[in-house]
């Protein structure tokens, strides 16, 4: 609380006048008395000087001295040298002043700690995304018989959702899509977990259940209870041109079947990672009806969860409703770009609530 004026600088001035004033009359009227009504003019001078010197010590003392003190501090901050807090006993204006300087500056030391931590976690934010984006493949690997592209935007600086495309043992290429509950760092920091253990176990094992067992068997002593992952895996056999997957409690697998045009929406199944200790007995690899000409859509909860202006959502069926407009003779990033712009126009300028992954497969491969 800054001090109560007890004693005004302007009333305490007064006082002191009043009071000089009166010392000047009564040394007049003593010397009066003593010469007998003649007042010499070295007397009247004299009489003058003493409070003209008291009156002048008051001001030093009381306003001059703090003043320049207040002052010179407030100089100081202003010109962004280093300054000090003010502390006084005055409990007039310049007291006042000094309060109100020192409370500046107390405001002022708080944002600049604030700013400077803020600087400190966007570099550090800026260099967990950098790692996370270079984890992410930057293009696709030429996989013979399939032609996939696939980009996330995470919803703020470190995302969640994950892919990527790697070869595995005997002629199998492996690739996946997958979502860590919520987004930002800690979504991060698992997904980034998942992507290098699913980088080892690939050299290790030529199917995906066993990649994706391990991958949860050693991820999840890592992460907190309330954190799993999503993801469905497929492994591309290549000599044979066979699709095999595993469902990880991920979202609905779309396929869009050359021959018919029908659109199958077929359940990923399975457990997601993280969740037990032991899923081997939850998931299963299983084959794919995949044939030449064949697109396979997948997504994170980012797209069907995300919202229009008027707070509807796409969900699931909105999907599907778009996909029934795909040319199924367009190739796979044709088919990307039409679906990422369909969703962008059911989008439009809505805050982004979410990580938002597309994966877009086309089996290219000749009977």
């Amino acid at each position: 609380m800054p001090p109560f004026i007890q004693k005004s600088l302007v009333i305490k001035t007064i006082l002191v006048l009043l009071a000089l004033a009166g010392v000047n009359i009564a040394a007049i009227l003593i010397l009066e008395k003593q010469t007998a009504g003649t007042v010499t003019l070295r007397a009247l001078l004299l009489t003058a000087l003493i409070p003209s010197i008291i009156t002048l010590f008051f001001v030093i003392v009381e306003i001059l001295i703090p003043l320049k003190k207040v002052t010179s501090e407030m100089k100081a901050l202003l010109i962004g040298k280093k300054y000090h807090h003010i502390f006084t006993k005055n409990i007039d204006e310049i007291g006042i002043m000094a309060y109100f300087f020192n409370k500046i500056t107390e405001s002022l030391e708080h944002v600049s700690n604030e700013l400077k931590e803020r600087r400190r976690m966007s570099a550090e934010l800026d260099i967990a995304r950098k790692i996370q984006r270079d984890l992410l493949p930057k293009t696709t690997p030429v996989i013979p018989g399939l032609s996939i592209l696939a980009k996330t935007r995470p919803a703020v600086e470190i995302g969640g959702d994950a892919f990527d495309f790697i070869q595995a043992k005997g002629e199998n290429t492996v690739f996946y899509i997958g979502d860590v509950s919520g987004h930002g760092v800690p979504s991060g920091l698992g997904m980034m977990m998942v992507n290098t253990l699913v980088q080892t176990f690939c050299d290790m094992f030529d199917n995906s259940y066993d990649i994706v067992n391990n991958t949860n068997k050693y991820l999840t002593p890592l992460i907190q209870r309330n954190m799993m992952m999503t993801m469905v895996m497929f492994r591309w056999h290549i000599p044979e041109k066979q699709l095999f997957y595993v469902g990880a409690g991920h979202e609905h697998i779309i396929h869009i079947k050359k021959e018919t045009g029908e659109i199958q929406i077929k359940r990923s199944g399975g457990i997601a990672l993280g969740m037990l200790p032991d899923i081997s007995s939850m998931i299963k690899e299983e084959p794919l009806d995949f044939d030449p000409g064949d697109v396979m859509i997948l997504y994170t909860d980012g797209i069907s969860e995300s919202k229009n202006p008027l707070g509807q959502m796409l969900t699931l069926k909105g999907i599907k409703e778009l996909i029934r407009d795909v040319n199924i003779q367009d190739s796979s990033e044709e088919i990307f770009n039409f679906m990422t712009g369909r969703i962008g126009e059911f989008i439009q300028n809505t805050p982004q609530a979410d990580d938002m992954t597309l994966m877009v497969i086309k089996n290219t491969s000749t009977q």
